[in-house]
C-alpha cells in the first residue's frame, strides 16, 4: 500500500507493510510540488509494488536510482532502433 505525504510543499510517497506484527514505513521524495504529478507517480509505483516489480523495503533501495534505471532502459531501446537503422543504411550503401 502506498500513500502521499506533503511536507514543506514537496510530495513524498509512503510505502507501508507489516512484518511479524510490526509496521514498517518507507518514505521517498517524488521531487514535485504538484499534487496531480504526485498522484500519477503514486499510482504508477503502487502498481509496480503490488505486481512485485519493485520492493522499496530492500536494504539500500532508492526511488531516484530506480527512476534513473527506468530512463536508461527506455533510452537504450531507442538507441538500438537508431543503430539498427544506421546499420541498414550502411549495408545498403555497400
Amino acid at each position: 500500500m502506498a500513500s502521499l505525504k506533503k511536507r514543506n510543499g514537496n510530495y513524498s510517497i509512503v510505502f507501508i507493510t507489516h512484518v511479524d506484527g510490526k509496521r514498517i514505513q518507507k518514505n521517498f521524495s517524488l521531487g514535485t510540488r504538484r499534487k496531480q504529478i504526485a498522484e500519477q507517480k503514486k499510482n504508477h509505483y503502487e502498481k509496480l509494488y503490488e505486481s512485485g516489480e519493485l520492493n522499496p523495503f530492500e536494504p539500500g533501495w532508492n526511488l531516484k536510482e530506480f527512476e534513473q534505471r527506468q530512463i536508461d532502459i527506455e533510452g537504450a531501446g531507442d538507441r538500438s532502433l537508431y543503430l539498427s537503422d544506421l546499420k541498414e543504411e550502411f549495408l545498403e550503401s555497400k
